[in-house]
């Protein structure tokens, strides 16, 4: 009987589990936001509230990642954070489109699978061994690191070293 309450109640908390999440980032973002954590300094509190609450909300997942992340554009002007303005211009910064776009050119560049036809070129111009495999990442990554930012360059030597090391294992399992 205990068992089968207890299954009941489990299967309720799964079919409302978004409900339950977007609750508890509710409660999280007053509670924290009416809290007092330095004096004579409401924003302060205010800003732990939107970041205690994107926390919970990445974590538990109710929403896309996305649809969280773009919340302070909303709740820093509605909690008289900042306003509207100040958070687009941080939002909107060159740093940030630089970013965005190479994180583009990434996904791009892994739904046609480009990281592991250049991994294959790479380890056919250079071999296996450690010492030229270095050497190869080492110089690629230099070259685009003249015309991109460090960032957009590791977004897209990650793939190609992954693509390396699947490549490498197929060919040598053990």
């Amino acid at each position: 009987m205990a068992g089968q309450c207890l299954r009941q109640g489990q299967s309720f908390v799964m079919r409302h589990w978004n409900a339950f999440s977007l609750l508890g980032a509710v409660v999280l973002l007053v509670g924290i936001s009416l809290s007092d954590f330095a004096e004579g300094k409401p924003l302060v509190s205010r800003t732990a509230g939107v970041a205690a609450t994107m926390s919970w909300l990445w974590i538990t997942t109710p929403l896309p990642i996305a649809a969280t992340a773009i919340l302070p554009v909303f709740l820093f002007p509605f909690l008289g954070i900042m306003s509207g303005a100040q958070v687009a211009r941080n939002y909107f910064s060159d740093t940030a489109w630089i970013f965005i776009g190479s994180s583009m050119v990434a996904a791009a560049v892994e739904r046609v699978h480009l990281e592991k036809r250049l991994a294959v070129r790479l380890l056919l111009l250079l071999g296996t061994r450690p010492f030229f495999l270095l050497a190869g990442f080492s110089i690629a990554t230099f070259l685009l690191s003249t015309c991109l930012a460090n960032t957009a360059t590791t977004i897209l030597m990650i793939p190609l070293a992954m693509g390396c090391v699947s490549r490498m294992e197929e060919a040598d399992p053990a």
